[in-house]
């Protein structure tokens, strides 16, 4: 009997960190989803200035060259398919981060 009595009081204790703890996962599972949206916002917007940056500035009059041409478009995809895998990567990092800090709590 004196057992029980002994855990009783401190069994809220014990649900109120474990309540507290949850709760701090969930902000951290918010901020670390909201800093990934963040990251992939800034990453879009720095592939776009770059691609407009990139394309030719026509000149009326002016013909563009064939190959040339070709060959911008081709660099231009791969800097696109690079950014997003740098962006899905750091997602993923992100991903494991969060997944890690929700275990440890």
């Amino acid at each position: 009997m004196s057992q029980t009595q002994k855990d009783n009081p401190t069994q809220p204790a014990i649900v109120r960190a474990e309540e507290l703890f949850n709760h701090m996962g969930q902000r951290l599972g918010y901020l670390t989803a909201l800093a990934t949206q963040r990251l992939q916002g800034v990453a879009t917007t720095i592939r776009e200035e770059a691609d407009r940056l990139d394309e030719p500035q026509s000149v009326p009059g002016e013909q563009s060259n064939g190959p040339e041409a070709g060959r911008t478009e081709e660099a231009r995809r791969q800097a696109t398919i690079k950014a997003e895998e740098m962006v899905d990567r750091m997602g993923s990092r992100i991903n494991q981060f969060t997944s890690i800090a929700h275990l440890q709590i």
